[in-house]
């Protein structure tokens, strides 16, 4: 999302390489959103996620265990909710940082 204007640029300086020269000088200044809108997106999406993954979990504790559901769905939840936290605390890292050890 950071960057998906800059297609832009890369066609126009192919077709200048080719000798065209209708879509102009490139405009390497292209990029795309700003980063406080696409974390908004992306923690929108985790958050989505997040709510699936109960929703799934406890439809599951109902078919599975239907006189206990709260029971069977107490640890599914948690284990939903320790993703949920480790994935914001991820996005929140800097983008060098994502995927090491050290990250935090």
């Amino acid at each position: 999302l950071t960057g998906f204007l800059t297609v832009v640029p890369v066609l126009q300086s192919a077709a200048v390489d080719v000798g065209l020269n209708v879509l102009g000088p490139p405009a390497w200044g292209l990029t795309g959103l700003a980063v406080p809108p696409v974390h908004a997106i992306e923690f929108g999406f985790i958050g989505l996620g997040l709510l699936g993954s109960l929703l799934v979990s406890y439809r599951l504790a109902e078919r599975d265990a239907p006189a206990r559901p709260v029971s069977v769905f107490l640890p599914w939840a948690t284990l939903a909710m320790l993703i949920f936290v480790a994935a914001l605390w991820l996005m929140s890292q800097p983008m060098e940082m994502r995927g090491t050890i050290l990250g935090g």
